[in-house]
């Protein structure tokens, strides 16, 4: 997501559990902030 965001600019971002399970985030919470201080 990081490298994604030196090339597209992101307005929004929707997530599900399942799959953010699925790639490997674990830790909902902290994963969410971490995606929510990527895109502002």
């Amino acid at each position: 997501m990081e490298r994604a965001l030196d090339i597209f600019p992101l307005i929004g971002v929707t997530t599900n559990p399942s799959i953010l399970k699925a790639g490997g985030l674990t830790d909902f919470k902290r994963d969410l902030r971490t995606i929510r201080g990527l895109v502002g």
